[in-house]
């Protein structure tokens, strides 16, 4: 696997062209390809959005285990991941045997 020293930093400026940028393209995969997640900048979305975004998400995070746990995660992959508690064996970076080390929430757009 890639030992990268930083968080990759994609620029979106262009995105909303007829055909992306080549070097888009290029750029999402080799973040998501070696590390995994990446910085995204020129996106578009206020700073007051995602400032709520992360304080939304912190307000989640601090509620009790219990309350949590009422939305674990569901059969459509949305819900509550408490942490040390799932293990994706669909990693092909790396043989997974480890529980994840990080509580999450999975949202998606809902199904029509």
């Amino acid at each position: 696997m890639h030992r990268a020293s930083s968080i990759p930093i994609i620029d979106l400026s262009g995105l909303n062209d007829t055909n992306p940028p080549e070097r888009l393209k290029k750029a999402f995969f080799e973040a998501y390809h070696n590390m995994g997640f990446a910085y995204i900048v020129n996106h578009g979305i206020s700073p007051d959005l995602i400032t709520a975004v992360f304080d939304a998400s912190r307000r989640f995070h601090d509620l009790p285990i219990e309350a949590k746990m009422a939305i674990s995660l569901d059969h459509k992959h949305r819900g509550y991941i408490a942490i040390d508690t799932s293990t994706d064996v669909n990693s092909k970076l790396a043989t997974v045997t480890k529980p994840n080390q990080s509580a999450s929430f999975m949202m998606m757009r809902e199904d029509a």
